[in-house]
């Protein structure tokens, strides 16, 4: 591989890294980065670094630990995977071809699946609301041709090194959920493109329903509409507010009111 490319596996614990080995052999170099006091599996070898935060900085402080240590050795493109995905062989050749070949795009995802149904092609924004989705979310598996998209999904990034000079990292605030789509929208603001590459696949796993999901999809959904929403979408969510708040309380998403609340609060990061 021409350009050294930094390969990032979020870990929060017990992990399927064990899918990824084939990478070892490539010419990558793995960062582990490990987000709190549980430890998952280790391993050594000259292509492997193991990164150990004291504690849980969240996806998007943990992934700003590998993408700062990635940099300072000269990477060209940072990868980004969770720890629970896999990459199906050859998926990031053809991500980085596909950038090489596209000087505007910074923010290239592949399409990710999980068992016989679609996690996702990419993302888009509701342009009304603007929330974020994934496309074609839980459907039947299909071919796709390489798309330009609003987002694309955290639990399979790589990025140009280059437009992280520009954009910044990860915003911090978010600590999970948003981070990912906030990024690339300021990367559409750079000047660079997002790209869902039909022809590149992993494959996902979620772990069980993290318990505070709604709390940080509620407040960060604010949180992204005060850094990037034109104003008229902005005053309708603010005129909407009592519906939103009656919405989660008819249906018991307390923890969705929570996150509402600490938005205006202004409390950010992890719960």
């Amino acid at each position: 591989m021409k350009n050294l490319t930094n390969i990032i596996i979020m870990l929060y614990g017990k992990t399927i890294i064990k899918n990824n080995l084939r990478l070892l052999s490539r010419d990558y170099l793995i960062i582990l980065v490990e987000n709190g006091k549980e430890r998952g599996e280790k391993y050594d070898g000259k292509n492997f670094e193991n990164i150990k935060n004291p504690e849980n900085l969240g996806f998007a402080g943990g992934c700003n630990v590998g993408i700062e240590w990635a940099i300072k050795k000269g990477a060209e493109y940072v990868f980004l995977l969770n720890q629970d995905a896999w990459v199906e062989d050859g998926c990031i050749e053809k991500l980085i071809k596909r950038a090489e070949a596209h000087p505007e795009v910074g923010i290239l995802g592949p399409v990710i699946l999980t068992g016989d149904k679609l996690y996702g092609a990419g993302g888009e924004i509701d342009k009304k609301r603007f929330t974020a989705g994934l496309i074609d979310y839980n459907k039947p598996v299909k071919k796709y041709k390489d798309t330009e998209v609003d987002f694309v999904s955290g639990t399979a990034m790589l990025i140009k090194t280059e437009v992280l000079e520009k954009t910044g990292l990860f915003d911090e605030k978010f600590f999970l959920y948003y981070e990912d789509v906030d990024l690339c929208i300021r990367a559409w603001k750079a000047h660079y493109k997002c790209l869902m590459v039909g022809e590149a696949i992993v494959y996902h796993e979620p772990d069980p329903v993290n318990p505070n999901k709604e709390y940080y999809l509620a407040r960060n959904h604010f949180l992204f509409l005060e850094k990037h929403a034109p104003l008229q979408v902005k005053v309708r969510e603010m005129v909407r507010l009592p519906k939103t708040l009656w919405e989660h309380y008819r249906k018991k998403e307390y923890n969705s009111l929570l996150g509402i609340r600490d938005y205006f609060l202004r409390h950010f990061g992890e719960k």
